[in-house]
């Protein structure tokens, strides 16, 4: 069988070339993506290992074995490199740099350069090996970040590895002749590379396009003042925790915050005063709650405060927590100490149902009997009349 070596060579080399190319131009568009950059290298350096195993240059064998192979380190290494940029860790380059050199050094010895198996079963472990790590590095992420794309990129990876695994055993059984040019086995793994590295671009434009939505959809779904939830992400978990507990016949409480004359402070001492004096709540009630408990801001100055798990007692305790705590913090001011307090509502699933609407009518009531009754104090709907009425015109 005659087979093109040049022909299956040259492709490889200007497609991932191109490829490239490609990624360093969304690098230049994408300056939040350092990672692509790192593919990029990787993907030049693919190209240039299989330009090293073209006909012309494999007449030179120690610069086709030692350059050629010694990129496709480097190419790993960066890959590796890539999923650890991803990850938002540092990159280590010195370690794919070092493999490389270290490659070089012992194609200078005659008797490994001439030995197709021992060269074979030294390389392929350390490209294994490096195409591992990069899985682990991306199977990290998967803890942090629930992206879809994960899966797919590590599965990639995994195929790399047993592609380079299985990349001596292959050869030497189907197309090893002694004293021969492996000419089908190079063009095999030439092709195979190929393809592995063209799937594996398509992953990281899909791991950067997912991760830039999820960034997206978390500003729209942040306070900017606060760094707290806001309302949209209030509307949007409360359903699904409610449907949840519902399922589960648990109990969940809602703290409605309402931060007492606010207006005031802002009329007297101006929006930056007031600015600060909301991050300080959100600061400070943020440390009285659990994990699991939620602490968004709906606006101006009203919060909520979602938890799971939690029977009308519990949250009494946190509520009150929260109360104290902020009326003890504030801020100096012209050499002066300026504190607020708060009302808070409560209500609970036991009292409310599971309804959405229900339950924040419920904690709104409360927090309205709070202020009726004197301000920086918490009530809870479930001891409240259903039946009661409040005035009109209550000030905040």
């Amino acid at each position: 069988m005659q087979f093109d070596m040049f022909t299956v060579h040259a492709i490889a080399c200007a497609c991932q070339a191109v490829l490239a190319v490609t990624f360093l131009a969304m690098v230049a568009l994408d300056r939040h993506s350092p990672w692509l950059a790192c593919w990029a290298g990787a993907l030049f350096l693919m190209a240039a290992h299989a330009f090293m195993n073209t006909p012309g240059m494999l007449a030179n064998l120690f610069v086709s074995r030692s350059v050629g192979a010694g990129s496709l380190i480097l190419a790993m290494g960066l890959c590796w490199s890539c999923a650890r940029s991803f990850q938002r860790r540092s990159l280590l380059l010195w370690v794919p740099i070092a493999s490389a050199m270290g490659w070089a050094v012992l194609c200078t010895i005659p008797e490994f350069l001439n030995n197709l198996a021992v060269r074979s079963a030294t390389l392929g472990p350390i490209l294994c090996v490096f195409a591992l790590l990069a899985a682990h590095e991306l199977h990290k992420v998967r803890k942090a970040e629930r992206l879809i794309s994960l899966w797919p990129a590590i599965l990639t990876l995994v195929a790399f590895a047993v592609f380079f695994a299985l990349r001596l055993p292959f050869s030497l059984l189907l197309f090893y002749e002694p004293g021969a040019l492996n000419v089908v086995s190079l063009a095999v793994s030439s092709f195979t590379l190929l393809v592995l590295s063209t799937i594996m671009s398509i992953q990281w434009v899909a791991l950067g396009k997912e991760r830039g939505e999820h960034v997206q959809r978390r500003h729209a779904l942040t306070d900017v003042m606060t760094g707290l939830l806001n309302r949209r992400a209030f509307e949007e978990q409360a359903g699904t925790l409610l449907r949840r507990h519902a399922g589960e016949k648990e109990a969940a409480s809602l703290l409605l915050f309402d931060l007492d004359h606010f207006k005031r402070i802002n009329d007297r001492h101006g929006h930056a005063v007031g600015d600060r004096m909301l991050h300080i709540f959100a600061t400070t009630a943020e440390t009285c709650l659990r994990p699991t408990d939620v602490l968004y801001r709906l606006g101006g100055e009203e919060f909520a405060c979602l938890m799971p798990y939690t029977e009308a007692d519990h949250a009494r305790l946190v509520a009150e927590r929260v109360r104290r705590a902020f009326a003890e913090a504030g801020l100096v001011l012209a050499g002066r100490r300026l504190t607020g307090t708060v009302s808070i509502g409560i209500a609970t699933t036991s009292c409310a149902g599971y309804d959405v609407a229900r339950l924040f009518s419920r904690a709104d009531f409360a927090l309205y009997a709070a202020k009726r009754n004197g301000r920086d104090r918490t009530e809870v709907a479930d001891t409240l009349l259903e039946g009661s009425t409040l005035p009109l015109g209550l000030a905040s």
